[in-house]
């Protein structure tokens, strides 16, 4: 499953058909899965260890939308892992914070990603890639 989460869809059409206020979030952090969490963003289990944390993602990094899609524009890196392995990411999801809070869009990877010690985790430009649905 990948997508905005229920109450994030909510904002959005909101915003756009009942001209509600949406704010503006100018910095998203990026945060990984080994379980993914439901569409409401309850549930799911996101990586930790030590050196784990959020990757922070703002305006400036992302490229034009196109095709109902939006994807990174520059590479977006997690720090390294440091004093044992993260365990294996399935999914992200981007966070208004950098730590707790609730994701706003979650995805899940092209496949499996064994996180080993010492590597960083890193997302070329377009890997990272927000679709909405037709």
């Amino acid at each position: 499953m990948a997508g905005f989460t229920d109450a994030e869809a909510a904002v959005v059409l909101d915003h756009r058909f009942r001209g509600q206020a949406a704010g503006v979030v100018s910095t998203y952090h990026l945060g990984l899965f080994s379980t993914m969490p439901a569409s409401d963003g309850s549930g799911g289990t996101e990586l930790s260890g030590t050196g784990y944390g959020r990757a922070a993602i703002t305006s400036t990094d992302w490229a034009a939308a196109a095709g109902r899609a939006i994807a990174n524009a520059n590479t977006i890196t997690l720090s390294a892992s440091a004093g044992g392995a993260w365990g294996t990411a399935v999914g992200f999801g981007l966070f208004t914070a950098s730590s707790g809070g609730t994701p706003k869009y979650i995805g899940v990877t092209a496949a499996p990603y064994v996180i080993t010690l010492g590597f960083p985790v890193t997302f070329a430009p377009g890997l990272i890639r927000l679709r909405l649905p037709a």
